[in-house]
């Protein structure tokens, strides 16, 4: 297994930077008006979350692969940033769209080798 020996220098804090910009201006872009069809994952969580009670409040998650089987984590995740945090659905997605796309842009440099960490 390759090891990457972590250094904060300036290139790499640029690339990081680089790579979270890039992600926010692409979580930014609605993509909906764009298709023919609806995304109708996303208006689900949508209403999911703006509409519906979470299933971590009504759904029976005794068993540990009830809990994978059914997305626990997700749920509560859901949850903490719904109720803890206040935040509606759109912020939501948002947040894990612009993460999920930053930490992919920063390993695919790793992996092709735009910068080292």
């Amino acid at each position: 297994m390759k090891k990457y020996k972590l250094s904060l220098s300036k290139r790499n804090i640029l690339i990081v930077c680089f790579s979270f910009i890039f992600a926010v201006f692409l979580s930014l872009i609605p993509w909906d008006f764009f298709r023919a069809a609806e995304y109708v994952d996303r208006s689900n969580y949508v209403n999911y979350i703006d509409l519906y009670p979470n299933k971590i409040q009504w759904f029976d998650f005794s068993g540990f692969l009830l809990k994978i089987l059914y997305e626990w984590g997700w749920h509560y995740f859901l949850n903490f940033m719904n109720i803890n945090l206040g935040l509606n659905s759109g912020a939501i997605l948002f947040l894990v769209s612009m993460f999920f796309l930053t930490v992919s842009f920063v390993l695919i440099a790793v992996q092709k080798k735009f910068y080292t960490l």
